[in-house]
């Protein structure tokens, strides 16, 4: 999801970097950027997690809050997987060796299938997180006892 719809190394970096590097760059990116949004709701809540993975509906009747609680839908990475499977792989633009998954149509949505199973079992289990870092307070070099 986090790749974008088009793979290319831009003009002004095409003397510096490789295709090679670059795709190995972006998918690195992704994965990383994929796995500071999950942490960060998890950090912030069990609503938030919630939401970023299943959107705002989904948040709102989990924990039972009013739909007025919040005035914009937001996340549901699950959704937006599965309709990156239909659209197919992103246009890529480079000159090297890609993965299967990023050129095959077929693999392509094997691997975003997948990925939306993946966050459906997140969704599933955070029901088991406990409440108790929602109302401790980090302890850091600022706020030590």
């Amino acid at each position: 999801m986090q790749l974008g719809r088009l793979i290319r190394v831009p003009d002004v970096l095409r003397r510096e970097v490789t295709d090679e590097q670059w795709l190995g760059g972006r998918l690195a990116a992704a994965r990383g950027l994929a796995r500071h949004q999950l942490l960060a709701a998890m950090r912030s809540s069990r609503a938030a997690l919630v939401e970023h993975v299943a959107g705002t509906a989904e948040a709102l009747r989990a924990y039972g809050l009013p739909d007025t609680a919040k005035l914009e839908a937001s996340g549901d990475v699950i959704a937006k997987v599965t309709v990156l499977a239909d659209e197919g792989p992103p246009r890529v633009e480079l000159g090297c060796a890609l993965p299967d998954w990023l050129s095959d149509p077929q693999a392509w949505r094997a691997a975003c299938l997948h990925e939306a199973d993946l966050y459906r079992a997140i969704r599933m289990q955070s029901a088991n997180i406990g409440p108790a870092h929602e109302r401790t307070p980090v302890r850091s070099a600022w706020n030590r006892p």
